[in-house]
């Protein structure tokens, strides 16, 4: 009886040999089905000192071939199990190549709601940029940027949100800035706070707020009514 000998019991979904323009031998590419593409291109681009121009083209080569799934486009450079103090598993944290780590894992939070569970932001930053293969270039996160962003089809450049920031807030004083109308910020307040990394506490814009007010204060408003700093009381029979 002849028998088959198998040496791996995972399929092989792509294989090529890659040259460079000057027909140089760069190597074979092999993409397994249990292996996410993007990683593991970006993987065999890193070994073989190729640039993210290198990575996007071959990437878009392995997505379009008949027998890959590409569920994203963009490479993992961590992925770690995250677990609450009970030891229960919460999800698992990914940082995306290229991404600053405090604003994936401000994204994480937001979208895991552990803000809401009081947990110890910063003191899990601290922990992951710790990590010998973590670069934090800084410990303020991004709530939300977009390079391009538009408002009531009126172009505005960069929108940048940081996490001490509400969208709402943000959102207003642009409005305030290029003549729009609350209907046109309500509708990019949505579109941003309908994703799930992305927290919006209020909807509501605050348009002034003034903290420990004393009489000394209210000549800086300009519309002062106390002639006086003490409570008196008078009855009339």
């Amino acid at each position: 009886i002849n028998r088959i000998k198998c040496s791996r019991n995972v399929a092989i979904v792509f294989k090529r040999l890659f040259r460079k323009e000057d027909d140089s031998h760069i190597g074979t590419l092999v993409v397994f089905e249990n292996e996410e593409p993007a990683d593991r291109v970006y993987q065999w681009c890193t070994a073989n000192h190729l640039d993210m121009g290198y990575f996007r083209n071959i990437l878009n080569i392995v997505c379009d071939s008949d027998l890959v799934v590409c569920r994203r486009r963009d490479p993992i450079s961590l992925a770690i199990p995250m677990r609450g103090p009970e030891g229960e598993f919460v999800n698992t944290f990914e940082i995306k190549v290229g991404q600053e780590p405090v604003d994936a894992l401000f994204g994480f939070f937001s979208a895991n709601e552990l803000f809401q569970k009081n947990w110890d932001f910063h003191g899990v930053l601290h922990q992951i940029c710790a990590m010998d293969m973590v670069n934090c270039k800084r410990h303020k996160a991004l709530k939300h940027y977009d390079g391009n962003f538009t408002m009531g089809e009126v172009s505005v450049g960069p929108l940048v949100i940081w996490e001490d920031q509400e969208v709402i807030d943000v959102l207003y004083s642009i409005r305030r800035d290029y003549n729009l109308t609350e209907e046109h910020q309500m509708t990019s307040f949505i579109e941003i706070c309908k994703k799930p990394e992305v927290p919006c506490d209020r909807s509501k814009a605050k348009i002034f707020e003034k903290t420990e007010i004393t009489k000394l204060d209210y000549e800086k408003f300009g519309n002062e009514t106390c002639a006086r700093q003490f409570v008196g009381l008078k009855f009339r029979s």
